[in-house]
């Protein structure tokens, strides 16, 4: 049998929300910083990416924070709560006395710090070939989804998502911090040989969403394995709720003659170029009421697994 030849290419932006909000620092105007971060790692036979929303609405240096998660994630899976608990504990003393100590000229700065921490999710996934062709590992903590799709021409198949249910994207998610061990029950994470197609989304919430009420208004029900009936089934309900995200997400898109999920794919890769055009892309988009004004931070990463007597190193995808 010949061994499995595997493409992959990967982009990712992230920037600050249009509406940015401003504070006044020594009579000079300073504008907020994106609390987002990502990481596109490539090596030789595997790949690591990865998305953290700082949770600026608690805790203080959340950007900060969520830039030490992406940067210490490791080169292998990290396969469940214990070695999430194992992992953070390598870094979370260090970033603990650092930002300690910076906030110690303000007392009430420093006060909060040590009292809410810092607070942010994440979503990881590591890519990596193999004779039979190429297996995902994921992990999610928090309300940042993935998306896992197969492509077949211009269609496309969710395969896989996170988070699992998806009323998760209805309340306010469970966050990593450093001064606290991260609940076993809102650690989620997955493995699974990907197609010889197939693209991974990862993104912040309200790129996500976004995505996910795109793919719910084209995509059909057809021959579809019951894991995927039962999440049409329950963005379905969800989306009928007064009032919730979804809901709202779903409203949004079918007020509005738009584009298919195959072209709104197309156009983000293309944003995702540089950091200019991905924040045209996104204020476009809040400007007509289509995407939350919040950061934005999208990773996407296309794969192809082919069959061929070559070498296993992937090649990178234009």
């Amino acid at each position: 049998m010949s061994a499995a030849r595997v493409v992959w290419g990967a982009r990712g932006q992230s920037v600050v929300k249009p509406h940015n909000d401003s504070f006044t620092i020594g009579g000079a105007e300073v504008r907020r910083e994106t609390e987002d971060r990502f990481r596109v790692d490539r090596l030789s036979r595997t790949l690591l990416a990865a998305v953290a929303d700082g949770a600026g609405g608690s805790g203080l240096y959340c950007g900060a924070w969520a830039e030490t998660l992406v940067t210490h994630l490791p080169s292998r899976p990290i396969s469940d709560a214990t070695a999430l608990d194992r992992w953070m504990a390598g870094f979370c003393d260090g970033f603990r006395r650092h930002y300690a100590t910076k906030a110690a000229a303000d007392s009430r700065r420093r006060a909060k710090f040590v009292r809410e921490g810092s607070c942010a999710t994440l979503s990881a996934c590591w890519l990596a070939a193999n004779e039979a062709g190429c297996t995902l590992d994921w992990l999610g903590f928090g309300d940042s989804p993935l998306l896992i799709l197969a492509r077949d021409g211009a269609d496309y198949t969710i395969v896989d998502w996170h988070p699992h249910p998806l009323a998760a994207m209805e309340r306010d998610p469970q966050l990593l911090n450093w001064k606290d061990t991260p609940p076993p029950t809102a650690f989620q994470s997955g493995r699974i040989a990907l197609p010889a197609r197939s693209t991974i989304l990862l993104a912040s919430d309200a790129v996500g969403l976004y995505f996910l009420a795109a793919y719910m208004a084209e995509c059909g029900t057809a021959d579809q394995a019951p894991s995927i009936q039962a999440f049409r089934r329950e963005f379905s309900q969800l989306s009928e709720r007064s009032g919730g995200r979804l809901g709202v997400a779903a409203a949004k898109r079918a007020a509005m003659p738009l584009r298919g999920f195959a072209e709104e794919m197309s156009i983000l890769r293309t944003a995702l170029r540089s950091s200019e055009s991905f924040a045209t892309w996104g204020s476009h988009r809040t400007q007509a009421g289509l995407l939350a004004n919040d950061d934005a931070t999208a990773v996407v990463i296309d794969v192809v697994v082919r069959q061929a007597a070559q070498s296993l190193a992937p090649e990178q995808v234009p």
